[in-house]
């Protein structure tokens, strides 16, 4: 059955773009709706395939290449020097591959309810590796050289590394699920997360001691990126919020609600994905004024990455075997 994959080309020009960060939040309702349903500032869709109908748990960039790693008992994974053809490759474990980045010249897969992980240069050939517990790795990022794991045991600790070899164990300021780290004017920021959702987050200047801060909503944050100078964090109940510190944080309105899951920056702007039925991706540059771009008409987008000037997004659902990809030009 032929498999899909959607391109999405957006052509922005310096000027739309400061236009949209001076505009406030309602630039977006300014654009025709049958420009947001089908495309945004001359977005087009193209096709082509991805290797398997995976749930592709997490997609990274390095050295040149996007990494997918898919989370259904397997060592199946795929490759892609420019989003658009996909190889299938072979992980040297079988796992239920939940994360992968890149950072410090390697790239880091890790395993849920696990104590498996992987580490590559070039993204082909794979070793081994063994955590310090079995456990349910929710998160694991990378920023200023330095990766961060965290669980999904609601636990006061995360593990540090800086060569993805051997981790340290950190203690944090309140039992949560830390579900992301970011780095930007001197501070890491991690965010925490538990069943009934969490307005905790922590910060640190050196990503061993941790204080913990305050968000501005309960909600289950899961993505957060730094960029432009400021910290953008999104949540699965339709939040997304903005900060200039890492430790004052404001609530943004978003064209629409949708259960954020990933952000990423890349050449300048915010990219944003969800998961469920809503179908939608968010854009900005100043993570203030956000830009809805429809998303191809299925559910559950899930992994977001950005390498070599285009983001990649992967379906988080096991039914579909495609991707998408988009390409920001200023």
């Amino acid at each position: 059955m032929k498999t899909r994959l959607f391109l999405y080309n957006l052509f922005v020009t310096v000027l739309m773009m400061s236009a949209m960060s001076m505009a406030g939040p309602s630039v977006a309702s300014a654009l025709d709706d049958s420009v947001l349903a089908g495309s945004v500032l001359g977005m087009k869709w193209q096709e082509t395939a991805l290797p398997d109908s995976l749930i592709w748990n997490s997609v990274a960039y390095g050295n040149g290449r996007f990494v997918a790693v898919a989370g259904t008992a397997t060592d199946i994974y795929a490759t892609s020097v420019d989003g658009r053809t996909w190889t299938q490759r072979t992980l040297p474990a079988t796992a239920n591959w939940r994360s992968v980045v890149f950072g410090n010249g390697v790239f880091v897969a890790t395993g849920w309810n696990s104590n498996i992980a992987a580490t590559s240069i070039d993204g082909i050939t794979w070793t081994q590796q063994t955590l310090p517990e079995t456990k349910f790795w929710w998160s694991l990022s990378f920023s200023n050289g330095l990766f961060t794991l965290g669980a999904a045991n609601n636990l006061n600790t995360i593990y540090t590394s800086t060569d993805a070899i051997t981790w340290t164990q950190r203690s944090m300021p309140a039992f949560q699920q830390w579900t992301g780290t970011a780095y930007g004017n001197g501070l890491f920021v991690a965010l925490g997360d538990n069943l009934s959702g969490s307005n905790i987050s922590a910060t640190s200047t050196d990503g061993i001691t941790w204080t913990q801060q305050t968000l501005p909503a309960k909600a289950h944050w899961q993505g957060i990126a730094f960029g432009n100078g400021i910290f953008i964090a999104t949540a699965q109940m339709g939040q997304i919020a903005r900060s200039m510190d890492g430790i004052t944080w404001e609530l943004v309105t978003p064209p629409t609600i949708a259960g954020w899951k990933e952000v990423r920056f890349g050449n300048g702007s915010f990219v944003v994905s969800s998961t469920g039925t809503n179908r939608s991706a968010l854009f900005s540059a100043d993570g203030y004024s956000w830009v809805e771009m429809g998303t191809p008409p299925y559910d559950y987008w899930g992994a977001l990455a950005y390498g070599g000037g285009i983001f990649v997004m992967m379906p988080y659902n096991s039914a579909l075997s495609y991707a998408a990809y988009l390409q920001v030009v200023l």
